[in-house]
């Protein structure tokens, strides 16, 4: 690498050479993207209809100006297009080359530079893309040799305007080329300040000041557009960035460009990241020793740093961030890589032999990433291409095309000739990340499908604005069938048929409506499942109406539990209320927002009918929000939705084993029928009428007439038998079995009540119609202890008996204060007898009504008994059950009489029945108690 200067010549053909294939090597075998597809469609316009659009776009003109006459020359092929980038990324090698001589003052590192750019993967990637990055950096790289020439030009006191005339014209030209120019030209702005502070003689300053003002005065014309495009700019979502997530990929790109896998990428960054640094360290020793201007060291420090602040600043309410932008950066870190290997050939041949090693590393990883570019479909461009073509070839009359998302139309107009209609949707011109489809889109497509015999949808960048799937749902919900078509990269194609008239505009109304509101955040409107009725293998498939009932700051999720008849619980779901990429912040008041669900079953569910508990929680809160009725009273914190069918599984659970973290049984009970699997957590004591929850898995051998599932505990002789239940419940008789499925009971065991402390072992057993029973297989051996039950009434200090439903009497309450304060919480004790046994799962409702009947705000409570350690349905008859409640006063409440209204519900069920209640102070399905406010 220690050539001499008359053999610099050659070495830089050499590479040119090189990168010249590299560049220009099969420019159109991959199709243009939506970007590059973009630039092609505007620069095909007037000049005054560019710089108009540009002013409403988020990059400035000049590129586009240039690309149009590049076009009127050449053409629109996809060669000659790209020829265009991939040119001014060879002119940015000798730039290179020339800027390493300059501003490190070494000769090995400029041609350390030289080499690092020809096989840069990052320079390979822009220099084959239809866009404006390698002009601008042909631009700033002319413009950061105009600047050192400048600097060294006043210091020697020669003639600087020449130097100052191309500077200044070079870094207008790359402001008007792309906004994130500014960030390089404001690192070098730094540095010439603070060399022109510690100049002796003011006449030196004035060149530079003129150097410095010239591009912002030229800019003056487009400041309005960039602060206009600054609050107008909706192409991406409200948020922050941090500097992780900022930092990683653009180091990942500079050193493998966008062709290395996420992890490698990374990892390479880092490594090259360090890198720098030394290089950093070594050139700022070189400038302390006088052999390089320690404003060059400046100049290359703050070029690898203000960009990175600047980007930060920008994107600070607003993470629109590609690692492309930083792009502008990418030569300062070059250089300092550079700097390294320079400085390592310099040295004896220890030096030597580790500056081939890291040379040929480097190298090595670059043509590694180069190599993918070419070769690896993975990092291949999106493919609008293929698409056009395949719809080309294959879209018949009456076949309209729906571009989801409409702006991408300038690519998919570059390809497609056929003459098919082609709508938007939504129509606007670039992407706008408010303008998300929803039930709006009934109309539009009922006016423009009245009589299409089907329909091609070509998706791109739909998780933005079709979050929710409206196109797919509506195609589906008036008959439409979808039919296979091939993959494309990135670009997504589906076919529909359609019926003979479809009726769009009737589409998606809600079949079960509601006006359920979740607090004061959300609303369900209803909730409608799918006419085709699912394999239960394939999931449970429902359809959520919703809407804010307020312009939303919190990230709202729905957690959704599939459960049967008796509460069992089959499969759970926890998300956005619609879809991940449409959270509740981002949605507009009282706007309808459909949520096209799959709930996961688990293995081994029967088939039959389930039910849909859904609940409400705003994220980094614990509590779900209350469902509140007309009077803002809370009627619990789950809507039951149902009753929802699934079938017979297809294949999905023949032979599926049972889940790994289940106790192995593998019994063959009656007819070969198989008791696979057992999930049981007994504890170390049980209390009689305690209940435990049990899980069976079983392997099905046919048909089993009457199957019956017995459970029982048993001591010596004694066995003391609970109520046998269908196997597989109702819904599926064993007549209806097949031979190899995958059958799931989930059950709760209750210790019998009349059970006497001891050991006893619980078993399980099957019998058929025939009366026919199998032997018993011992699950578990449980320890019986005497109940901590009160069979004793307590004391109460102000007595009110009333009774719920025959099966739960109020005996009274206990406060710790008659009188209390507001802003203080407000403790109530309740005393309850038990009178006979329940099947339910009950909740208490406790809140704080005012002097008109409404609830306080925030004042109320609902809970199970002792928040759920002593459910009802393991209450026994004559026993006392005592439960602590507070209700918080809000600041400010009025003095005067309130009233505490007390009762039962049943949340298991859609309308949250409450429990009728008979006595004092009772009130239709609930007691009243007093209380004052001083």
């Amino acid at each position: 690498m220690n050539l001499s200067r008359h053999r610099s010549t050659p070495f830089l053909l050499l590479l040119t050479f090189l990168a010249a294939t590299l560049q220009f090597w099969a420019l159109d075998a991959q199709s243009l993207w939506y970007d590059e597809g973009f630039s092609v469609w505007l620069s095909q316009k007037s000049l005054g209809e560019i710089i108009a659009r540009t002013a409403a776009d988020i990059q400035p003109p000049f590129y586009y100006l240039l690309l149009h006459g590049w076009i009127a020359l050449t053409g629109t092929s996809e060669w000659t297009l790209r020829f265009f980038s991939a040119a001014f990324a060879l002119l940015t090698l000798p730039l290179m080359w020339q800027l390493a001589r300059v501003l490190l003052q070494q000769r090995r590192a400029a041609h350390c530079v030289a080499l690092l750019v020809t096989v840069s993967p990052l320079w390979l990637w822009y220099g084959r893309e239809v866009r404006m990055y390698t002009l601008a950096l042909a631009l700033l790289l002319g413009a950061a040799l105009a600047l050192l020439q400048l600097l060294r030009a006043r210091e020697e006191g020669r003639s600087v305007w020449r130097a100052m005339v191309l500077f200044t014209l070079l870094a207008t030209l790359a402001t008007y080329t792309h906004y994130y120019s500014w960030f390089v030209l404001a690192a070098w702005d730094g540095v010439v300040l603070w060399w022109m502070v510690r100049q002796p003689r003011r006449a030196y300053r004035l060149p530079l000041l003129a150097a410095l003002t010239v591009p912002a005065l030229a800019y003056l014309p487009w400041v309005g557009v960039v602060l206009e495009r600054l609050g107008a700019d909706r192409s991406y979502w409200t948020g922050t960035l941090s500097l992780q997530e900022v930092v990683e990929p653009m180091l990942a790109s500079w050193m493998t460009g966008h062709t290395m896998h996420e992890e490698w990428g990374v990892s390479l960054g880092w490594i090259g990241a360090a890198l720098a640094l030394v290089g950093l360290v070594l050139l700022i020793e070189r400038a302390l020793q006088g052999k390089m201007p320690l404003r060059h060291w400046f100049l290359l420090a703050l070029w690898l740093i203000v960009p990175l602040m600047g980007l930060m600043l920008l994107s600070w309410n607003r993470p629109k961030y590609h690692p492309r932008y930083l792009i502008f950066a990418a030569p300062a870190f070059l250089l300092c890589l550079a700097a390294v290997l320079g400085w390592l050939w310099g040295r004896r041949w220890g030096g030597q032999l580790l500056a081939f090693c890291l040379t040929m590393v480097l190298v090595g990883t670059f043509l590694l990433a180069d190599l993918a570019l070419f070769t690896d479909p993975a990092f291949a461009k999106d493919d609008w291409r293929g698409v056009t073509h395949y719809l080309n070839e294959h879209s018949r009359p009456g076949e309209p095309i729906l571009l989801v998302s409409g702006h991408t139309f300038p690519v998919f107009d570059y390809y497609y000739d056929a003459e098919q209609e082609v709508l938007h949707l939504p129509d606007e011109a670039t992407l706008d990340t408010t303008a998300v489809l929803g039930l709006e889109t009934r109309q539009r497509l009922a006016e423009e499908l009245p009589g299409a015999s089907g329909v091609w949808v070509v998706y791109w960048q739909d998780e933005v604005v079709d979050p929710e799937s409206i196109v797919a749902t509506l195609l589906g919900a008036v008959g439409g069938e979808r039919q296979d078509v091939p993959h494309f990269k990135e670009v997504r194609l589906a076919y529909w048929t359609l019926p003979p008239r479809p009726h769009f505009e009737r589409a998606l109304d809600p079949e079960h409506p509601l006006d359920i509101r979740f607090g004061e955040a959300l609303r369900l409107l209803g909730w409608n499942q799918p006419p085709r009725i699912p394999a239960v293998d394939e999931g449970l498939p429902l359809l959520l109406f919703w809407s804010a009932q307020r312009p939303l700051t919190g990230d709202y999720k729905v957690h959704l539990t599939v459960v049967d008849e008796a509460g069992f619980e089959y499969g759970t779901l926890d998300q956005r209320p619609t879809s991940y990429q449409f959270p509740t912040f981002r949605w507009r008041e009282n706007d309808p927002r459909l949520a096209t669900l799959h709930i996961p079953l688990q293995p081994g569910t029967p088939p039959g009918n389930y039910w849909v508990n859904v609940s409400v929680y705003e994220e980094g809160r614990a509590a779900n929000l209350d469902i509140l009725d007309g009077a803002n009273a809370p009627q619990g914190q789950q809507i039951r939705l149902g009753p929802l069918r699934v079938g017979p599984a297809t294949m999905g659970w023949l032979g599926a084993p049972p889940p790994s973290d289940t106790i192995p049984l593998q019994e063959t009970l009656l007819d070969e029928q198989q008791l696979l699997a057992a999930q049981l957590a007994l504890p170390s004591q049980l209390e009689p009428g305690q209940s435990v929850p049990l899980t069976l898995w079983w392997r099905t051998a046919g048909p089993l007439p009457g199957a019956r599932l017995h459970l029982g505990w048993e001591r010596g002789s004694l066995l003391l038998e609970s109520k046998a239940r269908p196997l597989a419940g109702d819904s599926w008789p064993g007549e209806a079995w097949r031979a190899g499925d995958l059958l799931m009971t989930p059950l709760h065991v209750q210790v019998p009540r009349e059970m006497e402390p001891g050991s006893a072992r619980l078993v399980v057993w099957i019998s058929d119609a025939e009366g026919r029973e199998s032997h018993s297989v011992t699950l578990a051996t449980g320890n019986i202890v005497e109940g901590n039950r009160s069979f004793e009434p307590p004391s109460v200090r102000h007595k009110q008996q009333a009774t719920f439903n025959g099966q739960i009497r109020l005996l009274g309450y206990d406060r710790g204060e008659d009188q209390v304060a507001a802003g203080t919480p407000v403790t109530i004790t309740l005393h309850w007898e038990a009178l006979a046994p329940m099947e339910q799962s009950l909740t208490t409702f406790v809140h704080l009504l005012d002097s008109t009947g409404h609830l306080v705000p925030g004042a109320g409570q609902d809970k199970a008994p002792r928040d759920g350690a002593r459910l009802t349905t393991s209450w026994v008859a004559g026993e006392f059950i005592s439960d602590t409640f507070t209700l918080t006063l809000p600041e400010g409440a009025p003095p005067g009489p309130y009233t505490i209204e007390v009762g039962w519900y049943d949340a298991g069920e859609p309308s949250f029945p409450r429990l009728p209640a008979r006595g004092k102070g009772a009130d239709h399905d609930r007691v009243l108690l007093e209380m004052r406010l001083p």
